[in-house]
C-alpha cells in the first residue's frame, strides 16, 4: 500500500476508487524483489512489560531496518532498468533522504487545537542521531537550535485500542501540518504481545496492516520491508500529497491548460482524521511576486468551538461521523514542500470551459478542498454548476477532482477493500473510526479530493453590524436557497444549513432577480398565457414588473398569475406551488428587494438532487446536516436512527432560524449588554455551542420572549428578537401543515412529481413568511442600530 505506484495501463483513469490491485507497485518489481530477499534481518530483541524501558529498544531496532533499507536502497538504484516505469533519484534527493529514530516521550514543541500538547513515545524526522531534536508537527519559519519535524510518530501501550486512539490525535497532528494530504502513518507496538502494526488514517477511517509477531525474523523482516516501501517514496504523491499544489500555490484547469493561484488567507479548516476535511482559502492569480500567507484561526464547523467533551457528529447518509470539536489551532496550513509543481488535467471537470478572472476579481477567489464520500462525489459542483451565479449563491468558475500524475483519482481507495471482490475484502483490516474507536461491518467509506472555485469572499453572519444587516443577509441567504431548489429544472436540497454555510460578502454583488415568474416549472404554461411573442422572447419577469433605480421590484399587479393559475387549476398540487410564489413575488415588490445581493448560501456537500430525491432509494433515511443547526424533527429522527423520516425544505427553514440565533448570540455586539445582561449572552453561547438540544430551545425562549423590552440588552438583541419569536412561531405552523398535507399519502399515495410540487410549495411559503415578517418588522430592526 504504502509503496510508490503506478496505475496499469488496461485500467481506466475514469474509475475515481481503483483498487490497490489496479496499480504496479515499485516494492514487487523485478529488480527490488531479490535485493529484499538478501536483505540481513533486524537483530532479535525483546521487549520488557514496563513501557518506557521499550523505547530505547525500539529506537534501536527501527534505526537498523533505516540502514540496512539505506543499502538496499543504493542497490536497487543502480539495478531499475532505465526503461521501466520508476526511477529512483540519489539518496539524498528522495522525499525523506534521511529517516532517524528517537525515543521521545515528552510534550512537542507545538500543539493542536489549544489542547495540551501531545508526547509520542518515539519519534522519526531528520534529525542527528546522539541528540535530543526539539520536535514539531510544523516546523516554525525561524531556525530553531536542534528543531525536526516529526516524520513518523510511535506509540506504545499494552491495548491496540489505546493505541489506536492516541496513535489517531498523532494523525490529526499531521493533517493540521498538512490538511491536504490523503493519509497518515503511525506506527502501534503493543509492548504485552510483542506486536507491530502500520496504521495508516485516512479520510476513509483506518487501514492497518496485520499484528507483525517481533519475536520471529519474519516479522522483523516485515517490519523491514514496510519500512524500505516508505523509504522508496520520490515524490510528494508518494507520500499522499497531491502534485498541483504545494499548501500555498496550485494550479487549477483554465482553457485547457493550467492557471496559478496563490494562497493569501486561510479562511476555513474543518481540522479532522477522518471525513471531509474542507479547507478553504482565498487565493490570488499568481504574479511576479507572491504575496504573504495570512493564516486566520482555524475554526469548527459552525465558526466556534465546539464542546470538546464528546466528538460531535456531521451526518452523511447514516455513516455521520466528521467530527467537528475544532477550535483555534496554533498549528496553520503552510507550504509542505519546495518541489515543483506538476499540472495533468484532471478527467472530471465541472464548470465553464475557460477560467476567466475578471480585473474585479484579482484582489480574491475562493478555493475549496474536501473530500466528500463516493455517494456524494460530485453533488457540490454540480449543484454550483445548475445555479452559478443566481441571486443569493456564488458564481462558480471551477470544480475538478484532483488526480495522480497517472491521471488516476487521488482517493484513498488503496487503502481500502475493493468494491466487487469479497475474498480480498476480507484480508483487509479497515476500520470506520467512529470517535476514534475501532469498529467493524460497515462499507468501505471511498472518497476522493475535490477542488471548487468560486469568487465572492465573506465572513461569517457573525459579523453583522446591525439587526437589520443580519435580517436582509439571512433573506439573500434564503432566496440563494430557492435558487439551489431551481423549481421544475435541475434543483438541489441544501440539507445542511449552518452558520459557517451562510455567508455575508464583503461588498455586496450585482446578481439577476429572483425569477419568480421565470422558474422552469411553468415554462410549459407560458406560451398558452401570454398575451404576444414579445412577452415571450423579452421574459416575462423583467417585462411585467416595474424596477426602482436599484432594481427593485415596485409592482406585481397584473394577470399573469390569474392566467397562470387557471392553466395549471387541474392539478391540485402544482396550483398550490403557483399561488405561493406569486406571494412571494408581491411580498419581495412590497418589501422592495433589489438586485444587490449582500449574502449567499454555500456548500453543496450535503446537498441532495430534488428530481431523484423520490424516485431511487438514494436518500430514503439518509438523514444530513450539522446537530446544532438541524430542526428539532430532523435531531430527533437523527438521535432514534429513525431511516423513514423524510428530510424536507421545512428542515432546511428551521436550520436557518437557529443559524440566526446563533449569529446573533456570537454576534459581538451582543456583548454590548450592560454587565448583568452580558453574562446571560455568555451562558447562551455555552447553551449553544454544547451537545444539549433542550438547551438550545432555552436560548431561543429567551432571546424571544425576555429582550425586547430590556433596554439592558444590546440593539442588535433587542432587534432580532420579536422577529424570532413571529419567525420559529410560522415555522412551526408551516410544519404542523406540512405533515397533514403528507401523511394523507397513507390513505392517497402522492406520485413522485406531486411530493417535489409539496417541497416547491412549502419552501416557496416558508421563504415568503420571512418576506413578509421582514417587512412588518422592519421599523423596529432598522430602529435598533
Amino acid at each position: 500500500m504504502l509503496s510508490p505506484k503506478q496505475l496499469k495501463p488496461e485500467w481506466s483513469n475514469q474509475d475515481p476508487y481503483p483498487p490497490l490491485s489496479s496499480f504496479t507497485c515499485l516494492v514487487d518489481e523485478a529488480a527490488v524483489l531479490p535485493v529484499l530477499r538478501a536483505m540481513p534481518a533486524p537483530a532479535a530483541f525483546k521487549l520488557m512489560s514496563a513501557e518506557r524501558d521499550n523505547y530505547p529498544t525500539l529506537s534501536d531496532f527501527f534505526n537498523s531496518c533505516v540502514y540496512n533499507c539505506n543499502v538496499a536502497y543504493d542497490n536497487i538504484r543502480r539495478k531499475l532498468p532505465s526503461g521501466g516505469p520508476f526511477k529512483l533519484k540519489l539518496r539524498r534527493d528522495r522525499w525523506w533522504p534521511i529517516l532517524n529514530f528517537f525515543p521521545y516521550d515528552r510534550e512537542m514543541k507545538d500543539g493542536i487545537d489549544g489542547a495540551a500538547s501531545l508526547k509520542p513515545d518515539l519519534v522519526a524526522g531528520n534529525g542527528v542521531p546522539g541528540t535530543k531534536p526539539a520536535c514539531y508537527w510544523s516546523m516554525p519559519s525561524d531556525h530553531v537550535d536542534n528543531g525536526m519535524e516529526v516524520l513518523v510518530a510511535v506509540e506504545v501501550k499494552d491495548s491496540w485500542n489505546g493505541i489506536v486512539t492516541q496513535a489517531g490525535t498523532y494523525a490529526r497532528a499531521q493533517v493540521s501540518a498538512m490538511p491536504l494530504r490523503l493519509f497518515s502513518l503511525v506506527i502501534g507496538v503493543n509492548h504485552k504481545f510483542h506486536n507491530l502494526r502500520f496504521l495508516i488514517y485516512h479520510r476513509g477511517g483506518l487501514t492497518a496492516s496485520h499484528e507483525i509477531d517481533l519475536l520471529t525474523i519474519q516479522g522483523r523482516r516485515d517490519v523491514q520491508r514496510v519500512m524500505f516501501s516508505i523509504l522508496l517514496w520520490q515524490t510528494p504523491e508518494d507520500a499522499g500529497l497531491p502534485m498541483f499544489t504545494n499548501g500555498v500555490e496550485c494550479r487549477i484547469p483554465s482553457a485547457g491548460t493550467a492557471l496559478s493561484i496563490v494562497t493569501d488567507k486561510v479562511l476555513f479548516l474543518s481540522l479532522s482524521v477522518r471525513g471531509r476535511g474542507t479547507l478553504v482559502v482565498r487565493a490570488v492569480p499568481k504574479r511576479q511576486t507572491r504575496p504573504s500567507l495570512i493564516p486566520v484561526r482555524q475554526l469548527g464547523r459552525a465558526g466556534r468551538a465546539l464542546n470538546r467533551g464528546k466528538p460531535r457528529p456531521k451526518t452523511e447518509p447514516m455513516t455521520a461521523h466528521d467530527q467537528i470539536t475544532q477550535s483555534v489551532s496554533k498549528i496553520q496550513p503552510r507550504q509542505y514542500h519546495d518541489r515543483e509543481l506538476q499540472y495533468v488535467s484532471p478527467p472530471n471537470i465541472t464548470g465553464p470551459s475557460e477560467v476567466i478572472l475578471p480585473s474585479a476579481l484579482l484582489h480574491g477567489i475562493v478555493a475549496k478542498y474536501s473530500w466528500p464520500n463516493s455517494g456524494k462525489r460530485q453533488i457540490e459542483a454540480e449543484m454550483y454548476n445548475t445555479c452559478d451565479g443566481q441571486f443569493g449563491v456564488p458564481k462558480h468558475f471551477v470544480s475538478f477532482e484532483a488526480c495522480r500524475l497517472d491521471k488516476a483519482a487521488f482517493s484513498n481507495s488503496i487503502f481500502l477493500p475493493p468494491r466487487s471482490d469479497s475474498a480480498t475484502s476480507a484480508k483487509y483490516r479497515w476500520y470506520p473510526l467512529v470517535a476514534l474507536k475501532l469498529q467493524q461491518h460497515s462499507p468501505p467509506d471511498y472518497r476522493a479530493l475535490f477542488v471548487t472555485v468560486t469568487a465572492d469572499e465573506g465572513k461569517s453572519l457573525e459579523h453583522c453590524l446591525s439587526a437589520w444587516d443580519l435580517a436582509e443577509c439571512l433573506l439573500h441567504a434564503l432566496l440563494g436557497w430557492l435558487s439551489i431548489m431551481n423549481l421544475g429544472g435541475r434543483g438541489f436540497l441544501h440539507r445542511d444549513v449552518t452558520i459557517g454555510n451562510v455567508v455575508k460578502l464583503d461588498k455586496p454583488v450585482k446578481r439577476p432577480a429572483f425569477p419568480t415568474r421565470t422558474l422552469e416549472l411553468f415554462e410549459p404554461y407560458r406560451h398558452a398565457i401570454a398575451d404576444d411573442s414579445e412577452m415571450i422572447t423579452q421574459g416575462i419577469a423583467n417585462m411585467q414588473l416595474e424596477r426602482g433605480g436599484h432594481g427593485a421590484l415596485a409592482s406585481s399587479e397584473d394577470h399573469f398569475w390569474m392566467k397562470l393559475r387557471g392553466a395549471v387549476a387541474q392539478d391540485e398540487y402544482l396550483e398550490q406551488v403557483v399561488i405561493a410564489a406569486e406571494r412571494l413575488e408581491k411580498a419581495l415588490a412590497k418589501l422592495g428587494v433589489s438586485t444587490e445581493c449582500k449574502a449567499l448560501l454555500i456548500d453543496g456537500d450535503m446537498a441532495a438532487e430534488l428530481k431523484t430525491y423520490f424516485s431511487s432509494s438514494e436518500h430514503a433515511g439518509a438523514i444530513s446536516g450539522t446537530p446544532e443547526f438541524m430542526s428539532r424533527s430532523l435531531r430527533a429522527a437523527l438521535e432514534m436512527n429513525d431511516k423513514e423520516y423524510v428530510q424536507n425544505p421545512i428542515d432546511d427553514l428551521n436550520s436557518f432560524v437557529w443559524t440566526a440565533l446563533w449569529a446573533t448570540v456570537f454576534n459581538r455586539l451582543a456583548l454590548e449588554s450592560t454587565a448583568p445582561k452580558a453574562q446571560h449572552v455568555q451562558r447562551w453561547r455555552d447553551q449553544l455551542s454544547g451537545e444539549d438540544g433542550g438547551s438550545r430551545a432555552d436560548v431561543l425562549a429567551a432571546v424571544s420572549q425576555r429582550v425586547t423590552e430590556v433596554n439592558d440588552y444590546a440593539p442588535l438583541l433587542r432587534g432580532m428578537s420579536p422577529l424570532f419569536r413571529k419567525w420559529s412561531s410560522t415555522i412551526d405552523t408551516l410544519e404542523g401543515d406540512f405533515w397533514i398535507i403528507w401523511n394523507r399519502q397513507k390513505m392517497l399515495p402522492m406520485l413522485p412529481h406531486q411530493k417535489l410540487y409539496v417541497f416547491y410549495r412549502f419552501a416557496l411559503e416558508g421563504v415568503a413568511d420571512y418576506v413578509e415578517l421582514l417587512y412588518e418588522q422592519r421599523e423596529w430592526l432598522q430602529s435598533m442600530q
